[in-house]
């Protein structure tokens, strides 16, 4: 990850260069497809995500009359989200 990259972001914005050059060597950078799924509701989590750029749509599971899977928020570039699951150690809620 690029420690000048992160500075860009608002959430890390507070950051001195050293401390973006320290988060940068823990955080890993991943390409995902359109239409991809990054995790499902209910799974373990592992890590978080930091939208660099592009959106992500958040979705929960289908209601038990079987509708199709709920639209729950559009994330955009700068966003963090699956943080929750991180720190509380439960499930992923969507």
């Amino acid at each position: 990850m690029d420690a000048e990259r992160l500075g860009g972001l608002p959430i890390f914005a507070s950051l001195d260069a050293r401390e973006r050059e320290t988060l940068a060597t823990v955080l890993q950078e991943r390409n995902m497809q359109p239409g991809q799924t990054i995790f499902s509701q209910g799974d373990k989590a592992f890590s978080c995500f930091i939208i660099l750029a592009g959106a992500v749509e958040v979705q929960g599971n289908a209601d038990e009359e079987g509708a199709r899977r709920r639209h729950l928020a559009n994330l955009e570039a700068g966003s963090l989200f699956g943080e929750v699951a991180l720190l509380d150690g439960g499930r992923r809620s969507a």
